[in-house]
């Protein structure tokens, strides 16, 4: 017996014992009404987007049966909706393309694109935590960060760009924090500075560069400022 048959089967059952009230009642609300018929309700090889049970006109089925139908449905029906989630610009280009596991939470790849059709990002989660390689862009198209993640924290080896598609900083990272060497470069690829993390702190000697190349001497800790790009969106 499919599934159809048998949620049928038991609101006919509840129907004997619950007719409809002439009239409604303080106890109407323990009981709710489900009318009309929807095939994609009860047909598992659809797509379900709304698990109501609307199965009979005039036909009242007390809420506990109801509940209790709805948990039958509900763990297939999620997996359904949640599979894959598509959005689109208003252009018509794909916005995102997102998978999620039984809990709805991201899991497996995720990707977004700019309104231009760029890709805009591309990440892989395990149940809602960020895993494994992720990747950004620049909305002209070349590459803005390439970084590894371990349980939501960076992890191993980080790159950022120039819109130019030059290194701009290439870090490494431990359970989120920076740790081991540290380089970073001007926009026309020449090297900046490089030197050593700990914890999250600078440690021993930075070696610094000019912008023609020349060597600058070292210094005890870094003394220039160089924040992490941001995506270039012109």
């Amino acid at each position: 017996m499919d599934l159809s048959h048998l949620i049928r089967s038991q609101v006919v059952l509840s129907a004997a014992f619950f007719p409809p009230p002439p009239a409604p009642s303080p106890q109407a609300e323990n009981r709710r009404r489900l009318t009309g018929a929807s095939p994609s309700l009860v047909d598992l090889a659809a797509k379900v987007v709304a698990v109501n049970f609307e199965l009979y006109q005039d036909c009242w089925v007390p809420k506990p049966l109801h509940v209790h139908l709805q948990k039958f449905m509900e763990p297939k029906a999620q997996r359904q909706m949640l599979d894959a989630v598509k959005k689109y610009h208003p252009n018509g280009n794909v916005k995102s393309n997102k998978e999620f596991d039984d809990e709805g939470q991201l899991h497996g790849k995720m990707e977004e694109w700019y309104a231009n059709g760029h890709k805009c990002r591309e990440e892989c989660y395990e149940h809602g935590v960020l895993n494994g390689e992720a990747r950004w862009w620049h909305e002209a198209g070349g590459l803005w960060t390439q970084q590894h993640f371990l349980n939501g924290h960076r992890h191993g080896k980080c790159v950022w760009y120039y819109p130019s598609g030059k290194p701009h900083r290439i870090v490494n990272y431990k359970n989120g924090l920076k740790d081991g060497h540290c380089e970073t470069y001007y926009p026309n690829g020449l090297k900046c500075e490089e030197g050593q993390y700990q914890d999250d702190q600078e440690v021993g000697q930075w070696r610094k560069w000019s912008r023609m190349g020349h060597f600058l001497g070292c210094s005890e800790p870094s003394t220039i400022d160089h924040p992490l790009p941001g995506p270039s969106t012109n």
